[in-house]
């Protein structure tokens, strides 16, 4: 009968410790959702323009450091093989590398 009654009581305290454990799972759910007020997050800097040259493409798109890297490839003689730097905040071009075949 003792037996029983320790292992009434460890269920209960058990089914307490879900109980909490539930309710603080809520919390930190409910606390972390936005509330409607703007995030101090940027949300992107929307639509730019990258200007290529004609035949070319983006053939790779990284975040390297904080900065948006775009890689482009095509032909080699029409000068494709690009890579372009953009602040991912405003999407402002910081730079360039251009391969260039050596005479």
């Amino acid at each position: 009968m003792h037996n029983m009654r320790a292992l009434k009581a460890l269920v209960v305290f058990m089914g307490i410790l879900i109980a909490v454990g539930l309710g603080l799972l809520t919390y930190a759910v409910i606390s972390g959702l936005p509330d409607g007020q703007p995030s101090d997050r940027p949300g992107g800097f929307g639509d730019t323009t990258v200007d290529l040259p004609t035949g070319c493409v983006i053939a790779e798109a990284v975040v390297a450091d904080g900065t948006l890297v775009l890689r482009a490839d095509g032909p080699v003689e029409r000068g494709c093989q690009i890579v372009i730097m953009l602040d991912p905040e405003t999407g402002r071009e910081i730079g360039r590398v251009k391969a260039q075949e050596q005479p």
